[in-house]
């Protein structure tokens, strides 16, 4: 049962159960820390009332836990007071002295005493332990670097999944969910009720919608999420949740089962131990899928707040790949085919988004839902003798010296890349534009299909205008079909104003570009299906994108 109360010790004592059981139980979470080093300051819990900043980075391992929660959109009350809580340069000599917890907002006053009542002496919350002055300011610059190895290397991650801002605090009645859970029999069938799961809970978590977030939960070997309905525990060998007599228990999957098993959340970590190139690739492009989506306070923190998980993935290939602008060079061909779910307004672009190369998804808006797994598409990726080849000279010369930090760093960093491929127009010159509903009608089903009044002979091209859908038939051959990134796009290929081109990625994929210089391309879109003779006719040319 989930008691009323989260104030009650019952609450703290179901958390340090599930703690002690994992350090004492669990051999495979104690491999996947990321290393031995401490955070650069920690609040240390000097009773229920009082704290101080501490500075333990030359100390051996200090057990401490790391709070991963939302900022929120505040107020100009509620800004005043998360700005008296955070440490400023002005304010960190005073408070490496003991100091009272009320300077700081609920939420983080909450986590302090939850912290103390599980029997941690340590906590790392961002802002009281990262300077919060405004540029220049080299400390929050270093700091944001190595968060992602702060939530490695935290005993715990405590993830509030009940607040959406850090004025609200957390520790407050609990109203849902209080009953015993029990069974009865109808006809034989054992009827049980079913508490919700973890995955669709943190799926409708305020913490979902924030980029920041992402590397906290994968990079974070053991976490606790605490919703307003009660708490869950989540590692790489077990799942428990609070009020609910029976753990759940994670066999430790194999490694050619790992993909198939574990939720993104728990998948990550074990694939990078377990060095598992192809499950670690996958990964990675749902971790974009996941991060795309999110939305972030400054755009200049793009790259950054995605760094942590690049820069594992960087460790477990041993530095032997290389980051490109969010996509990685082992599988460039692959990476590049990602595609918009619903068309993207450039308008919500600024300057920073606009100066990151068009062929990443970063470029694309905040909140923008992606596809970037092949099995998304109707089509498989599927390599072949043709595919692009990056011309290794156009890329920064890494540094075997660099740790993974400074690699993604620089990695982030590229504006442009060649590439060696075919490239073709999408339609002919001698194709027309038709209206989509001339060439596709719905039939009796309710699915769209070409129209029996289109001869497969004509050379033609369509626009959907509502999801940027382009389709080229002709030649007696399979349609060919492609998708715009930006809802700006229709009205110009509509227009004529935008020229189509394709550079063929596989025997399956290709991007769609336009020209904007003497053999230099941006992108305008993707295409996952077209026939195989599509590219026959067209060498092989280097272009730059």
């Amino acid at each position: 049962m989930v008691h009323i109360d989260a104030n009650d010790p019952s609450v703290a004592r179901q958390a340090k159960a599930w703690l002690d059981a994992c350090l004492e139980e669990h051999d495979e979470c104690r491999r996947l820390h990321w290393s031995g080093v401490n955070p650069t300051r920690l609040i240390r819990i000097l009773d229920g009332e009082r704290v101080q900043i501490v500075k333990l980075a030359d100390s051996l391992n200090v057990r401490y836990v790391a709070l991963s929660y939302c900022w929120g959109d505040l107020n100009d009350e509620e800004r005043t007071l998360v700005d008296r809580g955070n440490t400023w340069s002005a304010s960190e000599e005073r408070r490496l002295s003991p100091f009272s917890i009320s300077e700081f907002p609920k939420t983080i006053v909450d986590a302090i005493k939850f912290t103390r009542d599980v029997g941690i002496e340590y906590i790392w919350i961002d802002a009281v332990c990262i300077l919060r002055d405004e540029s220049p300011n080299p400390d929050k610059t270093h700091e944001l670097g190595l968060m992602h190895t702060y939530y490695g290397n935290a005993l715990f991650t405590l993830s509030l999944s009940s607040t959406t801002k850090a004025t609200e605090g957390f520790l407050r009645p609990r109203n849902a969910w209080r009953y015993m859970e029990s069974s009865c029999s109808l006809n034989g069938y054992e009827i049980i009720s079913i508490d919700t799961t973890l995955d669709d809970a943190r799926e409708h978590s305020p913490l979902a919608g924030r980029a920041w977030t992402l590397q906290e939960e994968l990079l974070s070997p053991k976490r606790i999420y605490w919703f307003a309905q009660g708490m869950y525990w989540s590692c790489a060998q077990a799942q428990w949740i609070e009020g609910v007599k029976e753990p759940k228990f994670r066999p430790t999957p194999r490694v050619a089962e790992i993909n198939l098993v574990m939720s993104l959340e728990e998948n990550f970590l074990l694939a990078c131990r377990k060095d598992r190139a192809e499950v670690v690739r996958t990964e990675w492009l749902r971790s974009v899928e996941s991060y795309a989506k999110r939305d972030i306070g400054r755009s200049v923190d793009r790259f950054a707040a995605i760094s942590g998980i690049a820069a594992r993935y960087h460790d477990s290939f041993q530095g032997l790949d290389q980051y490109v602008a969010g996509l990685w060079r082992s599988g460039l061909p692959e990476h590049l085919g990602w595609r918009v779910v619903s068309l993207a307004d450039r308008d919500g672009c600024d300057d920073v988004l606009k100066s990151i190369p068009s062929w990443s998804w970063a470029a694309l808006p905040m909140k923008t839902m992606i596809w970037t797994h092949p099995k998304r598409f109707s089509s498989i990726y599927e390599p072949s003798t043709n595919d692009l080849e990056l011309k290794l000279d156009s890329l920064p010369v890494q540094n075997p010296k660099w740790h993974a930090d400074e690699a993604v760093h620089q990695g982030s960093l590229i504006k442009s890349i060649k590439v060696k491929g075919r490239l073709r127009p999408f339609w002919s010159d001698t194709s027309t534009l038709k209206p989509w509903k001339e060439v596709f009608v719905i039939n009796k089903q309710g699915t769209e299909v070409l129209s029996d009044d289109f001869s497969v002979d004509d050379s033609v091209h369509a626009i959907h205008t509502s999801d940027g859908r382009m389709v080229v038939t002709g030649n007696r051959k399979d349609e060919v079909y492609g998708h715009l990134d930006f809802v700006q796009d229709i009205e110009r290929a509509f227009s004529g104003s935008l020229e189509v081109n394709c550079l063929q990625l596989s025997s399956s994929s290709m991007l769609l570009l336009e020209q904007c210089g003497d053999m230099i391309y941006r992108r305008v879109g993707v295409s996952r299906n077209f026939w195989p003779g599509f590219f026959a006719r067209f060498d092989l040319v280097e272009v730059t994108l």
